[in-house]
Protein backbone atom coordinates (compact mmCIF):
# COMPACT_ATOMS: atom_id res chain seq x y z
CA UNK A 1 0.00 0.00 0.00
CA UNK A 2 0.87 3.53 -0.70
CA UNK A 3 1.13 6.30 2.22
CA UNK A 4 -2.47 7.35 1.18
CA UNK A 5 -4.12 3.94 0.90
CA UNK A 6 -2.44 3.06 4.22
CA UNK A 7 -4.33 6.60 5.96
CA UNK A 8 -7.18 5.43 5.04
CA UNK A 9 -7.12 1.78 5.87
CA UNK A 10 -6.06 2.57 9.69
CA UNK A 11 -9.00 5.15 9.26
CA UNK A 12 -11.34 1.85 8.66
CA UNK A 13 -9.50 -0.28 11.01
CA UNK A 14 -10.44 2.55 13.65
CA UNK A 15 -14.12 2.81 12.16
CA UNK A 16 -14.63 -1.07 12.58
CA UNK A 17 -13.47 -0.73 16.23
CA UNK A 18 -15.80 1.59 17.40
CA UNK A 19 -18.64 -0.12 15.52
CA UNK A 20 -17.78 -3.39 17.41
CA UNK A 21 -17.56 -1.33 20.61
CA UNK A 22 -21.22 -0.03 19.97
CA UNK A 23 -23.10 -3.12 18.55
CA UNK A 24 -26.07 -2.13 19.69
CA UNK A 25 -26.08 0.76 18.04
CA UNK A 26 -24.94 0.05 14.71
CA UNK A 27 -27.87 -2.21 14.63
CA UNK A 28 -30.50 0.17 14.97
CA UNK A 29 -30.05 0.61 11.45
CA UNK A 30 -29.34 -2.46 9.26
CA UNK A 31 -27.96 -1.03 6.17
CA UNK A 32 -25.73 0.55 7.40
CA UNK A 33 -24.63 -2.65 10.04
CA UNK A 34 -24.44 -4.40 6.67
CA UNK A 35 -22.29 -1.69 4.92
CA UNK A 36 -20.28 -1.92 7.80
CA UNK A 37 -19.73 -6.10 7.69
CA UNK A 38 -18.71 -5.63 4.18
CA UNK A 39 -16.15 -3.16 5.03
CA UNK A 40 -14.64 -5.34 7.16
CA UNK A 41 -14.39 -7.87 4.81
CA UNK A 42 -12.56 -5.73 2.21
CA UNK A 43 -10.26 -4.07 5.06
CA UNK A 44 -9.56 -8.40 5.58
CA UNK A 45 -9.06 -8.93 1.75
CA UNK A 46 -6.92 -5.78 2.10
CA UNK A 47 -4.71 -6.66 4.84
CA UNK A 48 -3.77 -10.35 2.97
CA UNK A 49 -2.95 -8.36 -0.52
CA UNK A 50 -0.81 -5.63 1.30
CA UNK A 51 1.28 -8.99 1.90
CA UNK A 52 1.47 -10.41 -0.96
CA UNK A 53 2.19 -6.45 -2.35
CA UNK A 54 5.41 -6.40 0.71
CA UNK A 55 6.61 -9.72 -0.23
CA UNK A 56 10.55 -9.00 0.23
CA UNK A 57 11.55 -10.26 -3.10
CA UNK A 58 15.32 -9.63 -1.64
CA UNK A 59 16.30 -13.34 -0.85
CA UNK A 60 15.15 -14.42 -4.60
CA UNK A 61 17.39 -11.26 -5.71
CA UNK A 62 20.35 -12.98 -3.49
CA UNK A 63 19.42 -16.27 -4.66
CA UNK A 64 19.54 -15.16 -8.11
CA UNK A 65 23.35 -13.43 -7.96
CA UNK A 66 24.89 -16.49 -6.52
CA UNK A 67 23.55 -18.61 -9.09
CA UNK A 68 24.50 -16.56 -11.84
CA UNK A 69 27.72 -16.26 -10.30
CA UNK A 70 28.25 -19.90 -10.19
CA UNK A 71 27.02 -20.14 -13.83
CA UNK A 72 29.51 -17.59 -14.96
CA UNK A 73 32.58 -19.58 -13.70
CA UNK A 74 31.42 -23.19 -14.63
CA UNK A 75 30.72 -21.82 -18.01
CA UNK A 76 34.11 -20.59 -18.40
CA UNK A 77 36.26 -23.96 -17.26
CA UNK A 78 33.63 -25.31 -20.04
CA UNK A 79 34.43 -22.92 -22.42
CA UNK A 80 38.20 -23.03 -21.80
CA UNK A 81 38.00 -26.97 -21.83
CA UNK A 82 36.20 -26.79 -25.05
CA UNK A 83 38.29 -24.71 -26.87
CA UNK A 84 41.46 -26.37 -25.62
CA UNK A 85 40.27 -29.21 -27.35
CA UNK A 86 39.22 -27.37 -30.33
CA UNK A 87 42.82 -26.31 -30.57
CA UNK A 88 44.13 -29.86 -30.74
CA UNK A 89 41.82 -30.99 -32.78
CA UNK A 90 42.72 -28.04 -35.26
CA UNK A 91 38.70 -27.00 -35.50
CA UNK A 92 38.54 -23.31 -35.84
CA UNK A 93 34.79 -23.43 -36.16
CA UNK A 94 34.58 -24.63 -32.81
CA UNK A 95 37.38 -22.26 -31.28
CA UNK A 96 35.54 -19.35 -32.46
CA UNK A 97 32.07 -20.42 -30.42
CA UNK A 98 33.99 -20.97 -27.14
CA UNK A 99 36.33 -18.36 -27.25
CA UNK A 100 35.03 -16.57 -24.18
CA UNK A 101 36.81 -13.95 -22.31
CA UNK A 102 35.50 -12.97 -18.74
CA UNK A 103 35.50 -9.45 -20.09
CA UNK A 104 33.22 -10.35 -22.43
CA UNK A 105 30.62 -12.24 -19.85
CA UNK A 106 31.00 -9.03 -17.93
CA UNK A 107 28.46 -6.91 -20.00
CA UNK A 108 26.26 -9.60 -20.36
CA UNK A 109 22.76 -9.64 -18.85
CA UNK A 110 21.22 -12.84 -17.28
CA UNK A 111 19.54 -14.06 -20.13
CA UNK A 112 22.70 -13.92 -22.01
CA UNK A 113 24.14 -15.53 -19.93
CA UNK A 114 21.75 -18.48 -20.19
CA UNK A 115 21.65 -18.24 -23.78
CA UNK A 116 25.76 -18.69 -23.93
CA UNK A 117 26.17 -20.82 -21.26
CA UNK A 118 23.57 -23.81 -22.75
CA UNK A 119 25.48 -23.02 -25.86
CA UNK A 120 28.82 -24.57 -24.01
CA UNK A 121 26.95 -27.06 -22.22
CA UNK A 122 25.16 -28.28 -26.04
CA UNK A 123 29.14 -28.45 -27.31
CA UNK A 124 30.69 -29.48 -24.17
CA UNK A 125 28.02 -33.09 -24.31
CA UNK A 126 29.10 -33.66 -28.12
CA UNK A 127 32.70 -34.56 -26.54
CA UNK A 128 33.13 -38.40 -25.71
CA UNK A 129 33.85 -39.13 -21.94
CA UNK A 130 37.22 -39.78 -22.90
CA UNK A 131 37.66 -36.38 -25.00
CA UNK A 132 36.38 -34.41 -21.51
CA UNK A 133 38.37 -36.59 -19.61
CA UNK A 134 41.61 -35.24 -21.39
CA UNK A 135 40.20 -31.67 -20.71
CA UNK A 136 40.27 -32.13 -17.06
CA UNK A 137 36.14 -32.28 -17.02
CA UNK A 138 34.06 -34.92 -15.49
CA UNK A 139 30.77 -36.33 -16.40
CA UNK A 140 29.64 -35.23 -12.76
CA UNK A 141 30.73 -31.88 -13.36
CA UNK A 142 29.12 -31.23 -16.66
CA UNK A 143 26.03 -32.75 -14.84
CA UNK A 144 26.58 -29.64 -12.29
CA UNK A 145 26.88 -27.04 -14.66
CA UNK A 146 23.97 -28.37 -16.50
CA UNK A 147 21.52 -28.36 -13.00
CA UNK A 148 23.36 -24.97 -12.75
CA UNK A 149 22.08 -23.24 -15.77
CA UNK A 150 18.66 -24.65 -14.77
CA UNK A 151 18.43 -23.32 -11.30
CA UNK A 152 19.59 -20.02 -12.62
CA UNK A 153 16.49 -20.02 -15.26
CA UNK A 154 14.27 -21.39 -12.25
CA UNK A 155 15.23 -18.23 -10.29
CA UNK A 156 14.62 -15.89 -13.31
CA UNK A 157 11.11 -17.07 -13.74
CA UNK A 158 10.41 -17.03 -9.86
CA UNK A 159 11.71 -13.61 -9.79
CA UNK A 160 9.26 -12.57 -12.78
CA UNK A 161 6.46 -14.37 -11.04
CA UNK A 162 6.72 -12.56 -7.98
CA UNK A 163 6.98 -9.10 -9.83
CA UNK A 164 3.42 -9.98 -11.86
CA UNK A 165 1.66 -10.83 -8.88
CA UNK A 166 2.95 -7.80 -6.82
CA UNK A 167 1.39 -6.07 -10.25
CA UNK A 168 -1.74 -8.28 -9.51
CA UNK A 169 -1.81 -7.38 -6.19
CA UNK A 170 -1.74 -3.21 -6.81
CA UNK A 171 -4.89 -3.35 -8.92
CA UNK A 172 -6.71 -5.56 -6.74
CA UNK A 173 -5.74 -2.86 -4.04
CA UNK A 174 -6.42 0.16 -5.44
CA UNK A 175 -10.51 -1.48 -6.95
CA UNK A 176 -10.83 -2.44 -2.51
CA UNK A 177 -10.24 0.64 -1.44
CA UNK A 178 -12.42 2.68 -4.61
CA UNK A 179 -15.38 0.36 -3.18
CA UNK A 180 -14.76 1.18 0.20
CA UNK A 181 -14.17 4.48 -0.35
CA UNK A 182 -17.82 4.96 -1.98
CA UNK A 183 -19.02 2.40 0.67
CA UNK A 184 -18.37 5.34 2.85
CA UNK A 185 -19.38 8.04 1.53
CA UNK A 186 -22.65 6.72 -0.55
CA UNK A 187 -23.65 4.54 2.96
CA UNK A 188 -22.23 5.25 5.69
CA UNK A 189 -21.60 8.97 6.04
CA UNK A 190 -25.34 9.26 4.74
CA UNK A 191 -27.24 7.14 7.68
CA UNK A 192 -24.32 8.22 10.18
CA UNK A 193 -26.03 11.70 9.59
CA UNK A 194 -29.06 9.95 11.98
CA UNK A 195 -26.17 8.69 14.97
CA UNK A 196 -25.52 12.57 15.97
CA UNK A 197 -29.49 12.64 17.01
CA UNK A 198 -30.06 9.04 18.28
CA UNK A 199 -26.54 8.23 19.41
CA UNK A 200 -24.36 11.32 19.88
CA UNK A 201 -21.35 9.14 21.70
CA UNK A 202 -21.01 6.92 18.40
CA UNK A 203 -21.50 9.76 16.31
CA UNK A 204 -18.51 11.32 17.71
CA UNK A 205 -16.19 8.09 17.34
CA UNK A 206 -17.53 7.76 13.88
CA UNK A 207 -16.45 11.16 13.19
CA UNK A 208 -13.58 11.06 14.77
CA UNK A 209 -12.62 7.84 12.88
CA UNK A 210 -13.50 8.88 9.42
CA UNK A 211 -11.80 12.09 9.45
CA UNK A 212 -8.12 11.31 8.74
CA UNK A 213 -5.44 13.64 8.17
CA UNK A 214 -2.74 12.06 5.59
CA UNK A 215 0.57 14.11 5.69
CA UNK A 216 2.17 14.27 2.21
CA UNK A 217 5.99 13.91 1.95
CA UNK A 218 7.16 17.59 1.10
CA UNK A 219 10.41 19.18 1.47
CA UNK A 220 11.60 20.42 4.59
CA UNK A 221 11.60 24.11 2.90
CA UNK A 222 7.78 23.62 2.41
CA UNK A 223 5.14 23.93 5.24
CA UNK A 224 3.64 20.33 5.89
CA UNK A 225 -0.09 20.35 4.38
CA UNK A 226 -2.41 18.02 5.65
CA UNK A 227 -5.12 16.31 3.30
CA UNK A 228 -8.31 15.52 4.64
CA UNK A 229 -9.48 11.66 3.86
Amino acid sequence: MNHFQKARFKSYEMLLTESKNYESTVATIPIFQKAIERLKQITEIINDLSKEQARDLKGITEDKNATLEQTIDLMLEVAGAIHAHAVVKGNIALQSVTNLKPSEVDHMDQTMVIKKAEIMLEEAKKLSVEELSDTGLTTDELGLYEDTIAKLRDTKNNRNEAGIDQSSATKQLAKLFEEANALKKDTLDKLAAQFERKAPEFYLKYKAATTVVYNRTVKKTEPDPKIKI
